[in-house]
């Protein structure tokens, strides 16, 4: 109930019991795959105004069948997987190839703003107070946040996985998903689908 910074923060120290003991650790464990989704009807809503689509996101709900009615041939009714940013749905395109649509969660720059902006004081505050010995506190929530406010673009993760990919193509173990660039923005990523 928090929000997305205190969900990532609580993320990360779930994985660090030599820092905060094993058993706040296995309390905050739950955070890492139980985080509640959103609706799909927003989700749907988030994909047509990203798309810039006025008609159907899944076959089942258009006109009639095909690319020219609907986004996507099929996106399954529920998430597959939700997280503190955004939730994912598999779905297929109208070839037939199976895809990853992972879309943001509705209002979050103004929610992480908000996060980072009551992490800080609360920092400045453990600062002033001379309890931790540090001064370097809320410099480090900037810089925590710069990364969580890269994390709400889709296309720099999308950017990322190409030069991963393209960095890496000598390694033929590896797999890396490609994106579709026309149905991808900074709230709506669509990728190959992998199993694993």
């Amino acid at each position: 109930r928090l929000g997305p910074v205190f969900i990532k923060m609580a993320q990360t120290l779930s994985t660090r019991p030599d820092i905060i003991g094993e058993e706040a650790a296995d309390a905050l464990m739950v955070l890492q795959d139980q985080v509640g989704p959103f609706p799909t009807d927003v989700a749907h809503d988030i994909i047509r105004r990203e798309l810039g689509w006025t008609g159907a996101v899944v076959e089942r709900d258009a006109e009639k069948p095909g690319p020219k009615y609907s986004l996507y041939k099929e996106l399954s009714p529920e998430p597959i997987a939700a997280a503190s940013i955004g939730q994912v749905y598999e779905g297929l395109m109208h070839d037939g190839t199976k895809v990853a649509v992972k879309v943001q969660r509705p209002g979050m720059v103004r929610r992480i703003a908000l996060d980072l902006h009551i992490i800080r004081l609360g920092f400045g505050w453990v600062e002033e107070s001379g309890l931790n010995g540090s001064e370097d506190l809320p410099q480090i929530v900037d810089q925590v946040g710069s990364g969580v406010y890269q994390e709400l673009d889709y296309t720099i993760e999308a950017r990322n996985a190409d030069e991963f990919r393209k960095s890496l193509r000598f390694l033929n173990y590896l797999f890396v998903p490609r994106h579709y660039a026309d149905m991808t923005t900074k709230k709506v990523l669509t990728q190959e689908w992998i199993n694993g």
